[in-house]
């Protein structure tokens, strides 16, 4: 009796999720040719209503994704920052909540908000760790923190998968080592006009102590 009253249980859901699937599945085409014509605030309250009629699922993440992205062909950053932010607490599973991470963390370094961009990214997986780290650098160097953003910048290389090398990436690690290099050389050359300086003052020094005996 209670196996045949798990296996109606089992059932049961089965089937509620397979027709929660359908219909937010039929949703989404729905809404998918709203997306060109539709304002970005249109958009926002259709997608509030298909959160409300629908659990958390890999068609309202996508949507987001969508949404995110008219929102910045229009430089309206805030709102899309708000739909990434949604995926971000909602994501159907990690992977896409990643893909809300990073995109969302652009978003914030070019809003000058680099340290949220920081906050944000402080949750990786080896999958992903390329692009935080790329994109930790960005934010970095925002703030100012050149040599943390070279290793930032180094350690992305060090997890490049792709064919050959990133390009823009190593621009930037080159762009920071010659900066350190220059600086290093500011700061040699500041020791040793100081180190000139104070032996030129000593013999002054030293003839006015003997007039004082």
């Amino acid at each position: 009796i209670l196996g045949l009253a798990g296996l109606k249980g089992w059932d049961y859901w089965k089937d509620r999720t397979l027709k929660q699937h359908a219909l937010a599945s039929a949703e989404y085409e729905a809404i998918l040719p709203l997306i060109d014509k539709a304002s970005v605030s249109e958009l926002e309250s259709q997608l509030d209503a298909f959160a409300t009629r629908n659990d958390a699922n890999v068609y309202y993440d996508f949507l987001q994704f969508k949404l995110a992205k008219k929102a910045v062909a229009e430089n309206n950053f805030d709102a899309a920052a708000s739909a990434l932010n949604h995926v971000v607490k909602k994501a159907a599973n990690e992977v896409v909540e990643n893909i809300a991470r990073i995109r969302l963390a652009r978003i914030y370094i070019t809003q000058n908000k680099p340290q949220q961009a920081l906050d944000l990214l402080n949750k990786e997986t080896d999958a992903f760790k390329y692009l935080f780290s790329d994109i930790r650098g960005d934010a970095l160097l925002a703030l100012g923190q050149n040599e943390k953003a070279r290793q930032a910048y180094l350690i992305a290389q060090e997890n490049f998968k792709g064919n050959g090398q990133d390009k823009e990436l190593q621009m930037k690690i080159d762009d920071l080592t010659v900066s350190r290099v220059m600086e290093d050389k500011e700061k040699s050359s500041s020791r040793t006009e100081k180190s000139t300086e104070d032996k030129q003052q000593t013999p002054l020094e030293t003839e006015t102590e003997v007039e004082k005996g």
